[in-house]
């Protein structure tokens, strides 16, 4: 039986060797598409040849890892339960798990690339791949072989080129290559790890998981202080979430990359339930986050004493989600330093969206400050509560932009006259419409303006509740049912509760708003509920004008 064993264990080291061989001629394979992607769309023909090439390479690796995977099975039958096999059989069982990975990200790219070519492209792809599949049928399935005592990945079910769309038009051809996509999303989750970081866990610190988390992770961040633990997160469909309670950065005035507590790098990313501050640059803009990814969703997090809150670049592509989070006292002092910092700031992106969350005290900088070609303020409550900012909320750059039931309060030492400015640096002349819809504008400086519109287009009140003295409109823009006094029957107007008592003025003033000249509803169908709460807004009667419906008798 002793050496039978050795014999089986001779041969599957062998097989093991072989098994990295074909690894490496599989790591070798996509180096080549890494090196040919740069030049893909200028030698589109060139890039087709060697894609074809490269699915003859991996048909031969697929046979050849099918083969052995086959030999290995046999050798673990011949083996039975004999426990001295676990170290090398979990060996090979990685191996065989990471050339899996590696015809999956493979199969990835070219789907990634075949979305991005033109119709007359897509039609000599599509020759191509019928040609392809003609000539290599790929079918063979390759999966982690389960080891005892291991607690193994998920399968990994058909990664194979022959599961690529076939079309016949280019319609018919991206809507398959869409659900191919689809289908390796989900191949992502999974394969999706959970990581747990905490002061009793192995992962100490949050920097820690982001050397090792993958695509798709989810980081659990125990409730704790991280006192100085600054990171880079580059990965894509990341999760990173506060556990128990807030995991809470401070910075200590560090940051990564001269730049943030995290900077974070990768697509579709969410962060929840985690306190940001303390960071400090020499730039003088160390941010709780910088974002440099396409899609970031903050949710229920807490930003504050850094020199920025969130700040981002420009990428026409980028999407930003914040809701249910607060930001605060992220400044920089410009009387001894000449700059500004910014509750948050958005750079040149596509959509930004602020949710039922409370920006407030941007000392001399802005609370708000985009200049995303789509922005919606959407039942925030915004102001100067202890120390007066420069705007409430700034869109420098115009952009097609909605302010729908929000309370804002500009107080009596604000560095500018205007509580919201739009356009003010750039697309004057281009038409943008900004709608104010139903909300509740509180401004106790004298003189000031509760909007300074410098675009063209005129601007669109609605149903606005505007309090303050010899406050007015700068700029072109179009008013209705909206209610103008210098004071108003709240529940606790110095607590910044504005919520209607009975016989407040603004009671049944409203009307329906209607949709937007893009189609956009423009009805407010909630009110922000304090500390960072959302409550649907009460339909009782003709509508009110402000952010908060009256809900008691009429």
């Amino acid at each position: 039986m002793g050496h039978e064993l050795s014999k089986h264990m001779r041969q599957i080291d062998t097989v093991s060797k072989q098994i990295g061989q074909a690894t490496q001629q599989l790591r070798q394979v996509s180096a080549e598409v890494d090196r040919l992607t740069g030049t893909i769309r200028e030698r589109t023909q060139e890039t087709h040849n060697t894609a074809q090439q490269i699915s003859d390479t991996t048909a031969a690796q697929l046979d050849n890892i099918g083969q052995l995977q086959a030999r290995i099975e046999a050798l673990f039958e011949a083996l039975g339960q004999n426990e001295s096999k676990v170290p090398i059989t979990r060996t090979i069982s990685d191996d065989l798990y990471q050339v899996a990975e590696k015809m999956r990200e493979m199969l990835e790219h070219f789907i990634e690339e075949f979305e991005t070519q033109t119709p007359a492209e897509l039609g000599r792809q599509d020759r191509l791949l019928q040609e392809s599949r003609r000539r290599t049928p790929l079918r063979r399935q390759i999966r982690r072989v389960p080891v005892a005592g291991d607690h193994a990945r998920p399968a990994i079910l058909p990664s194979t080129v022959s599961t690529m769309p076939q079309p016949t038009r280019p319609k018919r051809f991206r809507l398959r290559t869409g659900a191919a996509l689809a289908c390796l999303l989900a191949l992502n989750a999974a394969m999706a790890k959970d990581w747990y970081v905490g002061p009793q866990r192995t992962l100490k610190l949050p920097s820690q998981a982001a050397r090792l988390a993958g695509d798709g992770d989810t980081v659990h961040i125990d409730a704790a202080v991280y006192s100085g633990d600054v990171t880079v997160w580059p990965q894509h469909r990341l999760t990173l979430r506060g556990s128990g309670g807030w995991a809470r950065l401070h910075a200590n005035g560090l940051n990564a990359e001269g730049k943030a507590i995290w900077v974070i790098k990768g697509d579709r990313v969410e962060v929840e339930n985690i306190e940001f501050t303390g960071a400090e640059a020499q730039a003088l803009n160390g941010a709780g986050i910088r974002y440099e990814g396409r899609s970031l969703t903050l949710r229920h997090c807490h930003v504050h004493h850094n020199q920025m809150g969130l700040l981002t670049g420009a990428d026409p592509e980028r999407e930003i989600l914040i809701e249910g989070s607060e930001f605060n006292d992220n400044t920089v002092d410009y009387r001894l330093h000449g700059k500004l910092g910014h509750n948050v700031y958005i750079g040149n992106i596509k959509r930004f969206t602020l949710r039922n969350s409370y920006i407030h005290d941007a000392a001399t900088g802005h609370n708000v400050k985009s200049r995303a070609k789509f922005n919606f303020l959407l039942y925030n409550r915004i102001g100067d509560e202890q120390r007066a900012s420069s705007y409430l909320v700034d869109l420098p750059d115009g952009g097609e932009s909605y302010l729908i039931g929000n309370q804002l309060y500009q107080a009596a030492d604000s560095e500018n006259p205007a509580m919201v400015s739009f356009a003010a640096e750039h697309n004057q002349a281009e038409p943008y419409t900004l709608y104010l819809v139903n909300n509740t504008l509180v401004n106790a400086k004298a003189g000031s303006y509760f909007l300074h519109n410098h675009n063209v287009a005129e601007a669109m009140l609605i149903n606005n509740l505007l309090i303050g003295q010899a406050a007015t409109i700068q700029g072109p823009f179009r008013a209705t049912h909206n209610v103008w006094a210098e004071q108003e029957l709240f529940a606790d107007g110095g607590g910044f509760d504005y919520r209607l008592r009975a016989g407040a003025g603004a009671i049944d003033q409203g009307a329906d708003p209607g949709i937007s000249a893009t189609g956009v509803a423009l009805a407010a169908e909630f009110e922000y509920r304090h500390p960072l709460g959302l409550a649907a807004r009460p339909s009782n009667g003709p509508i009110d004008a402000g952010a908060y419906e009256f809900g008691g008798k009429r």
